[in-house]
Parts: C-alpha cells; sequence; structure tokens
C-alpha cells in the first residue's frame, strides 16, 4: 500500500474509533435526564442514586489503566469489543431490573444491590475501558505529531459532544416515557459494539516498554491539572445527578416531564463559547467563574436578605406557590432528601 493509501486508511480508522468512543459515551450521557425520574419512580432514594453514580465513577478511576495495560498486551479492537459486550450486557439487564423496579417485583435492598452491581460497578468498569483504549489506537495507527495530536483531541471533542447529544436524546425520548428512553440506552452501545467488531480494524499489538518512565500524581507538572480537574468534573456530577430531583420537586412533574425539562438543561453545562485563549488562562478563568457563580447561587441568601420570607421560621417560611409539592425535609425523609430540596438555592 502506497503511503498516501495506508495515511487514508489510518485515518478511517482513527475516524471509527472516535465514533465508536462517542456512540458508547451517547448511551450513558442519555441516562442523565431520566435517572432522578427513574429513582422516584421505583422508590429509591436520592442518596442511593449518588452511591450508583458514585460506584461507575470509581471503578472508571481504578480501571482505566489497567484496561490500558490490557489492550497495550492483547490488542486494542478485542479489549474494546470486550469492554463493550460486558457495557451491553450490563445495560440490557438494568433495563430489565428497571423495569420490575417500576412494577414494583423488584424494590427495596435488593433493587438497589442491583442498581449499584449493574449501573454502578459492571457499566463503569466497561465504560473505563473506551477512552484509554481509543488513545492507544490512537497513537499505534499514526505516525507523526500532528496526526497523533488530532486524534487525541477528537476524542475528547467526541466526550464533549456525547454530553450534548446524550442529553437531548434522553429528554427528547422521555417525552413518550422513561422506559422507552431507557432502552435507547443498550441500543446505542450495540451499535458502537458493531462498530468496534465489524468496522474497526485489528492493528499488530504494540511491544510494551519494559521499564517506561514513572509518572507521580504529585508531579509538578501534573497536579495542578488534576486537582483542577478534580474540582471540575466533581462540581459537574453534582448538576448532573441532582437537577432532575430538583426540577421535579420544585415544579411538581411527572416522570416524563421531568426527562424532558432535565434534558433540555443539561446541555447548557456542556456548551461553551470559542475562545482563542491558551489553556492555562482558559483553566484559571473558568475556575474563578465557576466559584463566584457557585458563592453567588449557593452563599445563603438569609444573611443578606434578612426579611426574605423563606428565611422567616415558622408556617410562613413553608409558603408554596400553586402546584408546588411539599419540599422534604432531611429530617423526616433522610439524609438523601437534602439533595432534592430545593430551598438550598435560598438558604
Amino acid at each position: 500500500m502506497s503511503g498516501s493509501g495506508a495515511h487514508g486508511s489510518h485515518t478511517r480508522q482513527v475516524s471509527v474509533v472516535v465514533t465508536v468512543v462517542f456512540v458508547i459515551h451517547l448511551g450513558q450521557m442519555t441516562l442523565n435526564p431520566i435517572i432522578a425520574p427513574l429513582a422516584r419512580e421505583v422508590g429509591l432514594s436520592e442518596w442511593q442514586i449518588g452511591v450508583t453514580i458514585s460506584t461507575a465513577a470509581l471503578m472508571l478511576v481504578l480501571t482505566s489503566a489497567p484496561w490500558g495495560r490490557r489492550s497495550q498486551t492483547r490488542g486494542r479492537k478485542p479489549v474494546l469489543v470486550a469492554s463493550m459486550l460486558i457495557a451491553l450486557t450490563a445495560m440490557v439487564l438494568f433495563v430489565l431490573v428497571a423495569h420490575l423496579g417500576m412494577s414494583g417485583v423488584l424494590t427495596g435492598t435488593a433493587l438497589f444491590a442491583l442498581f449499584v452491581l449493574l449501573r454502578g460497578a459492571l457499566f463503569g468498569l466497561a465504560i473505563s475501558a473506551a477512552v484509554p483504549t481509543a488513545q492507544g489506537y490512537v497513537a499505534d495507527v499514526t505516525h507523526d505529531e500532528q496526526s497523533r495530536v488530532s486524534g487525541m483531541a477528537r476524542i475528547g471533542s467526541a466526550q464533549g459532544l456525547s454530553m450534548i447529544g446524550g442529553s437531548l436524546i434522553g429528554g427528547v425520548l422521555a417525552g413518550f416515557g422513561v422506559m422507552v428512553s431507557l432502552t435507547a440506552v443498550p441500543v446505542l452501545v450495540a451499535a458502537g459494539l458493531f462498530l468496534a467488531a465489524v468496522v474497526l480494524r485489528s492493528e499488530p499489538r504494540a511491544t510494551p516498554i519494559e521499564a517506561p518512565v514513572p509518572v507521580r500524581a504529585a508531579d509538578p507538572r501534573l497536579w495542578p491539572f488534576l486537582v483542577a480537574g478534580f474540582g471540575m468534573f466533581t462540581a459537574l456530577g453534582f448538576i448532573q445527578v441532582i437537577t432532575g430531583f430538583i426540577a421535579q420537586d420544585r415544579f411538581g412533574l411527572d416522570a416524563s416531564t421531568t426527562g424532558v425539562v432535565t434534558g433540555g438543561a443539561l446541555p447548557t453545562a456542556s456548551t461553551a463559547l470559542y475562545s482563542l485563549w491558551p489553556p492555562l488562562p482558559i483553566l484559571t478563568g473558568g475556575i474563578t467563574m465557576l466559584a463566584v457563580f457557585a458563592f453567588v447561587l449557593l452563599h445563603p441568601v438569609c444573611a443578606v436578605f434578612p426579611d426574605n420570607r423563606r428565611c422567616r421560621r415558622g408556617d410562613r417560611g413553608n409558603e408554596r406557590g400553586p402546584g408546588q409539592r411539599e419540599r422534604p425535609s432531611p429530617g423526616r425523609h433522610g439524609p438523601g432528601a437534602v439533595f432534592a430540596d430545593p430551598s438550598l438555592t435560598y438558604r
């Protein structure tokens, strides 16, 4: 094969692996708008959903590096296909469990345990393989710095676009019912599996480096970005988990409408204006703006406006407008209810 032909083939394969990453994360993000109404439909508390999502995040932290090393020795495509088979199995079973939960067949501790096992541990284990394996594949098939950087950047862009697209798809489908939106997740994962198994071409296995240079998290070139990333994604995780609960409680919405509203709200957290600033000013400026807005939005209003009716004790402090539900009290409904209390935005 000529040099230009090989380059074109590698470019197409990079596009395929980027599409696989996009589709698998699209399926993951489609869950975000409906996770709150789904929890309410099956009778799970806010803290239980928090544990489920946190379990998936923990699996991502613990298994991403092992997946990457395994893909280097076993081959990128086999590892990617195997991980997507695990993801598909987990989501098919999760849809079944959710259906049984909505039907009242599964309840309580058993339902919670299956949510944590399937959506948390198993799906988190599978999804953690996508990015490191795709990055390794790009590194294997590209032979110059420009194409390698371009391929890595496209993987990051695919993740960002999936956050927007998944929220929109989940929100739109939720208008037809929570189960319709939920069923779309394994369908999307199956589409990604097809691309990985049939369209993606196997590449020769890379030769492992016998003594790789160790990289420490405390490296001064690295740790500021790790801390910044941890803070930003923690804040984003808060938004993605509690937005649906707040919308449903504040406006008294049913499950389908909550999914639609949340699906419209979440993409705003994933869009940004194009900027010509270099990375470091964007990072520091973004964190500063986030901190300022968070302080303005969450600072106790009572300290500034003590006459605000929400700051008064007694019955008048619990006044509600037409159609608003009684807000859950952490004392009566358990500690997880605090996450769904819309009055947090005022106190």
